[in-house]
């Protein structure tokens, strides 16, 4: 018995060694996140633009250049210098297409502050992308002098437009065959879908939207201002060879008035 009991005690004497080794050398919680870089990054978010030929005027596009991401939650010591600086992979044209206006590209985030007092001013030029196509415009912003303490990239680092242009045949302003208030048709993609921002021939001016298939000239309303309480249903609905677009026999449930009504938009 004494010796079976000497024989246990030696094995827990064992682990609680091995214990107390590993955990000597495992680093704490707070050692770990005291030792991750500074993060920085712009909130100028990454995304879509779809411009068409009538869209002309410069779009600018501001944003700040800030910390997000703090070693330990605290503000870095030193001032931290990032720059801008144009992706390899980056497809429309600098000065032409776009440009960054800034005097400088090297944005300074003072120490013991988040944000740089300079902005990242961006321009895009909708007139000089081609139509028909997607363009991308790629910014990275990047640490002046490369370091282990701060770091840049995805998401925040990274500013990638997608610029698509394109030509909706059926965007613009049309009469319509009932009244004198004019529709405007504006395009919801570069994919033959539209908003009408006046459905016929009501005396208040409610959106609705449409699907166009080119082919055939076919339209789909696939949906309208109140379509959740008082749904739209109609029998035809088509664009002509001249672009005239013809809804026949339209009804709008719980309007008395509003059934079996047929109308015209011509464009003007």
């Amino acid at each position: 018995m004494k010796k079976t009991k000497l024989f246990i005690a030696t094995i827990l004497a064992s682990f609680a060694m091995t214990s107390c080794l590993v955990d000597d050398e495992r680093p704490s919680f707070e050692e770990d996140h005291a030792n991750t870089p500074y993060s920085v990054g712009t909130d100028i978010e990454s995304g879509s633009y779809i411009f068409t030929p009538a869209d002309t005027e410069t779009v600018k596009i501001d944003g700040a250049i800030l910390l997000v991401g703090m070693t330990n939650g605290t503000y870095s010591s030193s001032d931290i210098a990032v720059k801008y600086e144009i992706d390899p992979l980056n497809e429309a044209t600098e000065g032409t297409m776009f440009a960054i206006t800034n005097t400088t590209n090297e944005f300074i985030i003072p120490a013991g502050q988040e944000l740089s007092p300079d902005m990242l001013n961006l321009e895009l030029y909708p007139s000089a992308f081609p139509t028909g196509e997607i363009t991308k415009v790629i910014i990275n912003i990047v640490p002046v002098n490369p370091s282990a303490s701060v770091q840049t990239g995805l998401p925040f680092g990274k500013i990638e437009l997608e610029v698509e242009k394109c030509d909706p045949p059926l965007s613009g302003t049309y009469s319509n065959s009932f009244n004198a208030t004019t529709v405007e048709i504006t395009p919801l993609g570069c994919n033959d879908t539209y908003r009408a921002n006046y459905l016929t021939p009501f005396s208040g001016v409610y959106w609705w939207e449409f699907s166009h298939d080119p082919a055939t000239g076919n339209i789909v309303i696939t949906d309208w201002q109140y379509e959740g309480s008082n749904p739209l249903t109609y029998d035809t609905a088509s664009v002509d060879g001249s672009g005239n677009i013809t809804v026949t026999n339209a009804d709008v449930a719980g309007v008395s008035w509003y059934q079996d009504l047929t109308w015209t938009l011509s464009p003007l």
